[in-house]
């Protein structure tokens, strides 16, 4: 009985000082990553925040579960706002939708999205060739056979003797 009543005391205390411990920890706030306005497909810009004063990692920056490369970012010692600029060229194709993800040492994954474009290919009805329609184009094609038969007809004389 004795054993029993020790039991429950500690389960009560344990249960009181728990949640106090608890308050001086703070949860490791989320990163958040956000396109820019200026942002245009296939250059693409992000704002990453994290805590002020934090110097950032080497971040890992993916998209569609593949590493981006030729990642640039801002302030790469640390930013004072915790705020960094990243940026990098995506080599996704067309019409697809995109899954960027921040990976860094220390915090949550850091997760946006957005749709890749479609091209803006307009078809040409037909080849042309501006050249051709002009007389100086006419003229110089006019020549150009005249000479090559004349070249020809000399040549085939010339062999003869």
């Amino acid at each position: 009985m004795r054993y029993m009543a020790v039991s429950i005391a500690a389960f009560v205390v344990s249960g009181l000082v728990a949640p106090s411990l608890a308050l001086g920890q703070q949860p490791t706030p989320k990163p958040k990553l956000t396109a820019t306005p200026g942002s245009v497909f296939p250059d693409r810009t992000y704002m990453l925040q994290l805590p002020p004063r934090v110097a950032m990692p080497n971040p890992i920056l993916t998209e569609n579960g593949i590493p981006v490369s030729g990642l640039t970012i801002s302030a790469p010692g640390g930013s004072v706002s915790g705020t960094y600029l990243i940026s990098y060229r995506s080599l996704l194709r067309p019409q697809v939708k995109a899954v960027v993800r921040a990976t860094i040492a220390g915090f949550p994954v850091a997760t946006t999205t957005y749709a890749t474009p479609a091209l803006n290919v307009k078809a040409s009805e037909n080849f042309e060739w501006p050249w051709m329609d002009s007389q100086h184009g006419t003229i110089f094609a006019i020549v150009a056979v005249l000479a090559l038969m004349g070249f020809a007809l000399l040549t085939r004389f010339n062999h003869r003797h």
